[in-house]
C-alpha cells in the first residue's frame, strides 16, 4: 500500500520514512471519517474530524517513528565510526 520505504531499486516508488508516516496518518483520518455517518459523527472531534482515541493513538505513532529514526541514525553513526577503525587496522596487518 504505501511501497518500499528506503529501498531506491524497488520495483515500487521509494516512499521516504517521515512521507510514509503521513501517509498512514492521512489513511486513518480518511477512512475514520467515512466509518463515523450518521450517529456516530458525535465522536469526531478536533481540526481533524476523527475520534479522540485515534488522535492519541496517532500521536503515540509519529512519537515511536520520531524514536525509531534517531536509533537508526545513531546505530549508523555506530556502524560508521566502527567500519573507520577498522580500514584504520587494514594496513598494520
Amino acid at each position: 500500500m504505501l511501497g518500499p520505504i528506503g529501498f531506491k531499486n524497488a520495483s515500487e516508488p521509494y516512499v521516504r520514512f517521515p512521507d510514509a508516516v503521513v501517509n498512514i496518518e492521512t489513511m486513518c483520518k480518511e477512512l475514520c471519517q467515512r466509518l463515523y455517518q450518521g450517529e456516530n459523527v458525535k465522536y469526531l472531534e478536533g481540526p481533524d474530524r476523527i475520534p479522540a482515541y485515534l488522535s492519541i493513538f496517532l500521536e503515540n505513532m509519529r512519537k515511536q517513528a520520531e524514536g525509531f529514526k534517531i536509533q537508526q541514525v545513531r546505530q549508523l553513526r555506530t556502524s560508521a565510526q566502527r567500519l573507520q577503525d577498522l580500514c584504520q587496522e587494514i594496513p598494520r596487518c
